[in-house]
């Protein structure tokens, strides 16, 4: 499918997520998983693809409640965006489909928004906020053996009655129809003019076969019910057909169980809908490493801040770090969306802490409450190194570089953007430097 965003969609089952977060801890993890990670999350970081969660991923979490803060830490370390549950991108992805075939309208299908609660492209924050549904309370995984097993009987009986795929996919394709006309009314009926006749009539027609979340799960099950005579149906079947069926055709990319990654390839459901998948096997994963590598150095970024500021860690700024970079947080929310400043606070290791009176025994660091990326410099560093790093971390075309504290006027970032764009070098007493030397 053509794309519509400017970020690189990512999309990774829970057994890719589980293998990063455990990189640090565990030898037994393979390194490429490490390198993979660093690399999504630098491009995450700069603006130039996104990682979202799902409500399958909440699941597959709660199956693993040892690892659920490690998982849902590294998640927020590559995307800070939901996709809807299932249900609903079901229901309006077939819902533009029918519009289409009444001729009522030609709504894509295919639109971000149908799979994305929130916009993909949106700027990179500092801080993410979830929410721990915990859902190991549920008991998801007596529910999955439950399906497994269920699904195993079925794929015995069809494998004993020697079906082929062409039949089993017409089975598959009936049941979804009934499922469908089950349900239409009360989902569908309001894009109707005449429900009962229209309904049937889309249900009956070539395009109904055609709709993604029907089709790519119907060849799925269909491939794995009697192509594979000896291979017993796993707990993570059912949760792989559905992601895929559900989120593959508005991604660019798809991380997945190896298995399933090879029933996408052989049916060409890849190729269908322009979407690279990958497994986690040693050899797709060095593919992956290299195509996001390539991806992150040669992608421009698509959120830039109108500039960058970069505070020394100089003795007049210790000795009032909270207050100045409290001026620092409310002057550059002068800015409103989609304009931001990139604060960055340099720490040589003897940076002040402070502790407020609302919670007196909790330390804050010396940039206090404010969004400010802290930068690690060893004393005696230079001022040519301090620049190196200033332009290596720049995102804006030119950066600020303050060397002392002074008291702020409120309106100071929109004095200095305003400086930057007069083509001034210095403004306040301050250097404005090129991100470029």
């Amino acid at each position: 499918m053509p794309r519509t965003t400017k970020k690189l969609l990512v999309y990774l089952d829970q057994n890719f997520i589980s293998e990063m977060s455990k990189a640090d801890v565990n030898d037994r993890v393979k390194p490429e998983f490490k390198e993979l990670y660093q690399l999504l999350h630098e491009g995450f970081i700069d603006e130039k693809l996104v990682v979202p969660a799902s409500w399958f991923h909440d699941v597959e979490t709660s199956l693993a409640p040892n690892l659920k803060e490690r998982i849902v830490s590294y998640q927020n370390y590559l995307g800070q965006v939901d996709l809807h549950l299932p249900d609903h991108v079901r229901n309006y992805q077939i819902g533009r489909y029918l519009q289409a075939f009444l001729g009522k309208t030609d709504a894509n299908p295919f639109a971000i928004k149908i799979a994305f609660r929130d916009d993909p492209d949106q700027r990179t924050k500092m801080f993410n906020i979830t929410v721990d549904s915990q859902l190991e309370r549920l008991d998801y995984k007596s529910g999955r053996l439950k399906t497994a097993q269920t699904l195993e009987e079925i794929r015995q009986g069809i494998v004993a009655e020697k079906i082929k795929y062409e039949e089993q996919m017409e089975k598959e394709l009936a049941a979804q129809k009934d499922y469908f006309l089950s349900t239409a009314l009360m989902y569908y009926g309001h894009l109707c003019t005449d429900p009962h006749k229209e309904l049937v009539a889309f249900a009956n027609a070539p395009v109904f076969r055609t709709i993604p979340v029907i089709s790519i799960y119907s060849r799925l099950w269909s491939a794995v019910l009697t192509k594979f005579p000896d291979r017993l149906i796993k707990p993570s079947d059912s949760t792989d057909i559905d992601v895929l069926s559900t989120y593959l055709p508005y991604f660019d990319v798809i991380g997945t169980d190896a298995f399933m990654a090879g029933q996408v390839k052989s049916l060409s459901i890849d190729q269908e809908f322009n979407v690279r998948v990958y497994n986690a096997k040693t050899a797709s994963l060095n593919s992956f490493r290299d195509f996001v590598e390539t991806c992150v150095r040669n992608t421009a970024p698509v959120n830039r801040p109108v500039l960058s500021v970069f505070v020394l860690a100089a003795p007049s700024v210790k000795e009032h770090a909270f207050k100045f970079f409290y001026d620092l947080g409310m002057s550059s929310r002068e800015f409103r969306e989609p304009e931001w400043v990139d604060i960055y606070g340099f720490d040589d290791g003897n940076m002040p802490r402070y502790q407020l009176r609302q919670a007196p025994h909790r330390e804050v660091p010396f940039y206090g409450l404010q969004e400010v990326h802290p930068l690690k410099v060893t004393p005696g560093t230079t001022h040519e190194e301090i620049l190196s790093i200033c332009r290596n971390y720049c995102k804006a075309d030119k950066f600020l570089l303050i060397d002392h504290y002074q008291k702020l006027p409120k309106h100071f970032l929109l004095g200095v953007a305003m400086g930057c764009d007069a083509g001034r070098d210095t403004i306040f007493g301050y250097r404005i430097y090129n991100k470029t030397a």
